[in-house]
């Protein structure tokens, strides 16, 4: 592996900080699990190139309010001849832009008494889940956001005890994991389907 990168990492207050790097990988015998239609394969390519640019952001407008916000220019190429259809293309589920970010609340309700308040999300652009030419068409992700959330309340002389609840995905976005051929089915592909929305309540205690 040769990798190269050059980052700044700045702290100008409590209430603001701000990263940033650049960087460039060359990985060569890299390998990848794909899986066929019948079983999982190691593929060995002769070389991947990987580079982009990562910000990152927080900022604390006050002690129990935080937000944060990232963002990912990633840029991979597979380069090896003897590839197929992989080689000059992507990573599979290599989007090139991917937004994150994060809101988190913390209100002091009482003097033993807690409160949470999160939201997250991911914004990612369009990404192959394979890289045969004729699937392709009918595989990919456009792109698409995820919002996750969570509230709840914790309590005692220590925040030893919380309830909270919960919800993943919550707009029930859909989107394809990953892609394969039907085994016998010429120019057939069926894919992996993301996990709905679902929610739930937890229930914490620490002793």
């Amino acid at each position: 592996v040769d990798a190269f990168e050059l980052g700044l990492k700045t702290n100008f207050t409590r209430a603001f900080q701000f990263n940033s790097s650049l960087f460039r990988a060359e990985l060569k015998g890299y390998q990848n699990l794909a899986f066929t239609g019948s079983f999982f394969e190691v593929q060995n390519f002769d070389k991947v190139i990987s580079q982009g640019v990562e910000l990152e952001s927080i900022i604390r407008p006050a002690s129990d309010l935080t937000f944060a916000l990232n963002y990912t220019y990633l840029d991979t190429e597979i380069k090896d001849v003897l590839a197929g259809s992989d080689n000059g293309r992507p990573l599979t589920n290599s989007p090139k832009h991917v937004i994150t970010g994060a809101v988190t609340w913390t209100p002091q309700l009482s003097d033993n008494v807690g409160g949470l308040v999160h939201v997250d999300w991911r914004m990612n652009s369009d990404a192959n889940t394979l890289n045969d030419p004729v699937g392709v068409p009918f595989t990919t992700n456009d792109g698409y956001g995820i919002i996750n959330a969570r509230v709840g309340v914790n309590f005692g002389p220590e925040g030893n005890f919380g309830v909270e609840a919960y919800v993943e995905n919550l707009f029930d976005k859909y989107y394809n994991i990953t892609a394969f051929p039907i085994p016998e089915q010429s120019s057939s592909f069926a894919v992996y389907p993301s996990a709905p929305r679902f929610y739930g309540v937890k229930l914490k205690a620490k002793f």
